[in-house]
C-alpha cells in the first residue's frame, strides 16, 4: 500500500509521513515492518488509497476524463509542432545527402582523373602534384565514404515514418 501510494502521489516517505501526522521513522518502520499500524494513520493512508480507485481503470476516473478532455488540443499543438520540426530536419538531411552524393562524384571523377594522367604524365613535378591530389582524394573519400550516405539513407527513411505516424495521429486524435 505504501508503494502504491508513494507511486501514485510522486511523494517519498517523510512527505507521506507529515500528511498522516506520524514521524518519517515511524513510517519507514511500518514500511520494513518492525511496526504496526497504528489505528488513526491507518485509516488516513486506508482513505487515500482508497481514493485511488485501484479497480476501475484510469481512462473512466470521471476527473481523469476531464483532464485528458482538456489536455486534447495541447496534445495536437505540440505534435504539429514537432511535425514541423521533423520536417525541417528532413528536409535538411536530404540536402545533406544530396551534397555528400555530388561533392562524392566529384571526387571520385577527380580521382580517377588522376590515376589516369599519372599513367601518361613523364614530367616529374606534374606527377608529383597528381599523387597529391590523389593521395588528398583518397583521404577526403575515407572519411566521406558510401557508409555516411547509407546511414543519412536509413535516417531519412526513419525521419520519414516518424513523421508519417505523427500525422496519423493528428488525423486521429482519439490515439
Amino acid at each position: 500500500m505504501l508503494k502504491l501510494l508513494n507511486t501514485c502521489f510522486q511523494v517519498n516517505l517523510g512527505i507521506l509521513a507529515s500528511y498522516l501526522g506520524i514521524s518519517k521513522d515511524m513510517l519507514k518502520s511500518i514500511a520494513c515492518s518492525r511496526r504496526d499500524w497504528a489505528l488513526r494513520p491507518l485509516a488516513e493512508a486506508t482513505r487515500l488509497f482508497e481514493a485511488l480507485e485501484t479497480d476501475v481503470p484510469v481512462e473512466e476516473l470521471a476527473h481523469v476524463k476531464v483532464y485528458l478532455e482538456q489536455e486534447q488540443p495541447q496534445k495536437l499543438q505540440r505534435i504539429q509542432r514537432e511535425i514541423k520540426r521533423l520536417e525541417c530536419r528532413l528536409d535538411h538531411l536530404q540536402n545533406e545527402l544530396i551534397y555528400l552524393q555530388t561533392r562524392r562524384e566529384h571526387q571520385l571523377r577527380g580521382m580517377h582523373a588522376c590515376i589516369h594522367l599519372l599513367q601518361v604524365e613523364s614530367d616529374t613535378h606534374k606527377s608529383q602534384w597528381l599523387e597529391l591530389r590523389k593521395k588528398h582524394l583518397l583521404q577526403v573519400l575515407r572519411k566521406e565514404n558510401e557508409a555516411s550516405a547509407a546511414l543519412l539513407r536509413a535516417e531519412i527513411a526513419g525521419l520519414g515514418q516518424q513523421i508519417e505516424e505523427l500525422k496519423a495521429i493528428v488525423s486521429r486524435p482519439d490515439i
